[in-house]
């Protein structure tokens, strides 16, 4: 009986056991292949399942294998249940599972979140299935146990290591798969297996991407017995043989094994731990290697390595290098990126060897302009200008100092290049081996360090990017000149108009002061003539009266003629006060402040100095020379508002102050301790009186403000503003 065949009739007769005492919630038992056959639709919100298998591998998960089917499962270590002993131990390779939980899409394949895992008992593994390279390299067989190296030669051409697990790179049919294989299996390092035939038994998994799309194929290695060494390595690694650096990959009529070759050159460049480029004249390759001791450009090396035909230009990988000598690195060849183009592309054309030679992995020199440079996350890359055409150039690693020095580099500067040539990317998917040349990218550059970069003429500082910022600027300060010059303008007419309608304003003003100056004069005129001549003529004739009727009852008689005396007099004080007052205005000859020091005389000539409240007066600055009009509304404004003082206020003492600023501003100020009154409370025109408004009209006239302070008991302060504006006053001098 086969152990396949045992292990269906177990799963079988614990299935028939279980039967009566299973749950009767539980999903129903499916095979492996029905649940990898599951629409995707339903997978994504999760399908309840039960399946049994015989895990056969837990490197990344666990994978179970039911018959030709398996599946991997997550979770799979918190699932378990205790036994009746209650202990538990994790399932392991060879053990007969049921794993219930919810099959989900899974990273490639669908896989099974476990919610319960029970240990059926222990079989045999499944035998393994010859590897079909077209299933394994097309994404299928994953999670199901596969031979390898069976029946295609399967030969191991190097390793990584990690922390945990040896990483073999196993050639099949010029195919690369990797082999992993646990540290705790294999604890020695897998040197012994390196260009050794083998045959591998392992598990398939899938490497994918963040879409789930498939990438490449690996395989477990459950255990180090699971890899079977055929052939053992035929040779040393410097005992292969040696093919030269422009026979690489040729044609023969016997072609090479895929076993190590080696070969020798001069290194032009070395990244430790990645890659180096050798060359043997116009012949040149790239070497991966993981060889970290330091190359220097020049140094003579031979090489052994595996022959990789999966880039355009073959080259080796897993090389082991040896330096045999230093002769010197080799002279640049003087070629330009687009020279080497046209050979391609003849090339191409006919169906031939490039000739010369396609100048792959050689150094060459070219002179270019910088375009761009841009700073990569390993390194710089310069696109290069050169004829009509361009270039990348790569610097994969830079020092400090070719940082700084790259970082210099300004787009627009001639540069003469030095570089290795690069045209061995890897080859596009859909290549097809029997066409006669692939198409060639654009030739690449890759750079050793700063120094093979060399300014031959640095750029002009008129790049067109700051002249098209230079161009933008004075358009934008154009714009802006323009837009100030239009506000000016607009701003310049507004003043004009303003001026001029000040202008008007003053001059009406003015004509209006004049005639109602000589209006007031004419009254004045009037009343000296008609009215205060009448009450002296009425005084005269009482006087007159008072001496013929003497005899009569004197002592009534003569009361009543000094009351009537008295009223004539008074009636003639107020009469004289009010010409007074109408014919005021500034005196010719004198200037606005001795103007203001006259009027406070007139004052107290008129009350006397017995009688009239004492009046100071003070200045601030240098008083200015003003038009009549302005200096005779102000005048009147001091008048009329000492005039009120004295007759409404009766106050002891009255202040009149004028500031003079420096920008045309004219501050009056009267200020009187008399009686004061309520604001909003004192008589007007209704009652016959217009000392205030008139006051408050005159200011106004002049295009200024008034302000009136009073209280009851603390007398009385009038305020007058006034700015004559500077080019105001030179028009009305000019005027």
């Amino acid at each position: 009986m086969t152990p396949l065949r045992f292990s269906g009739l177990l799963c079988l007769a614990v299935a028939v056991a279980q039967a009566a005492g299973g749950r009767c919630d539980e999903p129903p038992l499916r095979p492996i292949a029905e649940v990898l056959a599951l629409p995707v639709a339903d997978l994504a919100a999760g399908v309840p399942v039960r399946v049994r298998g015989i895990v056969v591998s837990k490197r990344l998960g666990m994978a179970i294998q039911d018959g030709g089917a398996g599946i991997w499962v997550r979770d799979h270590e918190n699932a378990g249940e205790p036994r009746e002993s209650e202990t538990r131990r994790p399932a392991q390779v060879g053990d007969s599972v049921e794993v219930e939980g919810v099959v989900r899409r899974g990273g490639f394949a669908p896989t099974i979140e476990a919610a319960r895992l029970r240990i059926l008992g222990v079989a045999p593994l499944p035998e393994p299935v010859p590897a079909d390279l077209g299933r394994l390299f097309g994404g299928a067989d994953n999670g199901i146990r596969v031979v390898l190296g069976d029946r295609d030669e399967a030969i191991v051409q190097g390793y990584r290591e990690t922390r945990d697990t040896w990483r073999l790179v196993v050639d099949v049919a010029a195919r690369r798969i990797v082999v992993q294989v646990s540290k705790h299996d294999m604890p020695e390092r897998p040197d012994r297996l390196v260009d050794a035939q083998v045959s591998v038994v392992g598990v398939v998994g899938a490497t994918r991407n963040s879409r789930g799309q498939f990438l490449a194929p690996y395989l477990n290695v459950v255990a180090a017995s699971d890899i079977t060494v055929r052939a053992a390595p035929p040779s040393t690694p410097f005992e292969s043989p040696r093919v030269p650096l422009a026979e690489i990959a040729a044609f023969r009529p016997a072609p090479l094994a895929r076993h190590r070759i080696q070969t020798e050159g001069i290194v032009t460049c070395h990244v430790p731990g990645r890659y180096c480029y050798v060359q043997d004249g116009l012949v040149g390759t790239r070497i991966d290697t993981v060889t970290t001791e330091p190359l220097r450009p020049g140094d003579a090396v031979r090489i052994a390595g595996f022959v990789d035909i999966g880039r355009t230009i073959a080259g080796l990988v897993e090389g082991i290098v040896e330096r045999t000598g230093h002769p010197g690195p080799p002279a640049p060849v003087d070629v330009t990126p687009e020279e080497i183009g046209r050979i391609l592309a003849k090339s191409r054309s006919e169906g031939n060897v490039a000739a010369p030679t396609n100048y792959a992995g050689v150094l060459v020199r070219f002179p270019a302009t910088l375009v761009e440079r841009q700073r990569l996350q390993d390194g710089w890359m310069l696109t290069l200008a050169h004829g009509e055409s361009s270039t990348v150039a790569r610097m994969p690693v830079a020092a400090p100092a070719d940082e700084a020095a790259v970082g210099r580099l300004r787009p627009g500067s001639e540069l003469e290049v030095t570089g290795i040539v690069r045209l061995d990317t890897d080859l596009p998917i859909d290549f097809l081996p029997s066409g006669a040349n692939p198409d060639i990218r654009p030739v690449e550059l890759v750079l050793r360090s700063a120094a093979d970069v060399t300014i031959v003429r640095a750029p002009s500082w008129w790049t067109p990017r700051r002249l098209a910022a230079a161009l933008a600027g004075v358009a934008g300060l154009l714009a802006a000149v323009l837009a100030w010059v239009w506000s000016l303008r607009r701003e310049l007419g507004v003043q004009v108009d303003r001026v001029a309608h000040e202008i008007r304003s003053r001059r009406e003003a003015e004509v209006e002061f004049e005639a109602t100056l000589r209006e007031r004069n004419r009254l004045a005129a009037n009343l000296h003539d008609t009215l205060l001549q009448t009450i002296g003529g009425i005084r005269f004739q009482l006087d007159a009266c008072r001496v013929a009727g003497r005899g009569v009852d004197e002592a009534e008689v003569g009361e009543h003629f000094d009351v009537a005396q008295r009223m004539i007099d008074h009636a003639a004080q107020e009469v004289r006060g009010s010409v007074w007052a109408l014919r005021t205005m500034p005196m010719p000859g004198r200037s606005f402040t001795d103007s203001i020091t006259a009027v406070i005389g007139q004052f107290e000539k008129q009350f006397g100095k017995a009688h009239a409240p004492k009046i100071s007066f003070q200045t601030t600055g240098g008083a200015p020379e003003l038009p009549n009009f302005v200096a005779g509304n102000l005048l009147l404004v001091v008048q009329e508002a000492i005039h009120n003082a004295i007759r409404h206020g009766r106050p002891a003492r009255i202040d009149v102050a004028a500031d003079f600023g420096n920008d045309g501003e004219i501050t009056l100020t009267v200020r009187d301790d008399g009686a004061g009154f309520l604001p909003g409370t004192e008589v007007g025109p209704g009652q016959g009186h217009f000392g205030l408004v008139g006051m408050r009209e005159r200011v106004e006239r002049l295009g200024g403000t008034i302000e009136i302070e009073s209280a009851p008991g603390n007398g009385t302060t009038i305020t007058a503003h006034v700015h004559q504006p500077a080019e105001t006053r030179q028009a009305e001098h000019v005027g």
